[in-house]
Order: C-alpha cells, then structure tokens, then sequence
C-alpha cells in the first residue's frame, strides 16, 4: 500500500501546536508541583517529630508534676501550693 503525504492546513498546525505547547508545560508543572509536595511532606515529618518531642517533655514535666504534688499532700494533706512565693498553704488544727 502506498503512503501519500500531504500538508496540514495551518489553522489547525496552529490549534495542534499551541495544544501540545500547553500539555508540555502542564507536565512541567505537574512535576514541580510533584516535587514541592514532597519536599512539604519531608517538612510536615520534621514538625511532626518536633511535636512528638514537645509532647513527651510535656507528659515528663506534668508527671513529675503530679508525683511531686501527691508527695506533698501526703505531708499537707489541705495545702495549696503557691510557686511564685515558693510557699505551701496548710490548714493546721488549733
């Protein structure tokens, strides 16, 4: 079977080229937006590990917390603990 060839009428050269232009810069796009999300995803794990960090230093400092109140309620079992004076206040009988 023989080929023959013959040229494209212009208008539509132009709508191909100017679609194919657009196709390649959306996949150019596409890949940057790819990348930037990845790179946002590497960051959110660095911040969520932070977190997870501040979490356990905040569960340490609020255990010690408690355990150190229980303890004192054992010696001031009404008192009220006043950390800007550094004091304990306690009923006392009279």
């Amino acid at each position: 079977m023989a080929k023959k060839t013959e040229k494209l009428d212009e208008k539509i050269l132009e709508v191909l080229r100017e679609n194919q232009a657009k196709a390649n810069n959306a996949i150019v796009s596409l890949g940057e937006i790819s990348i930037r999300i990845r790179d946002l995803e590497k960051e959110l794990e660095k911040v969520e590990e932070l977190e997870q960090n501040f979490l356990k230093n905040y569960d340490q400092s609020t255990g010690t917390i408690n355990t150190e109140l229980q303890n004192l309620q054992k010696t001031y079992p009404t008192g009220e603990v006043d950390l800007q004076q550094g004091l304990v206040i306690y009923d006392v009988e009279e």
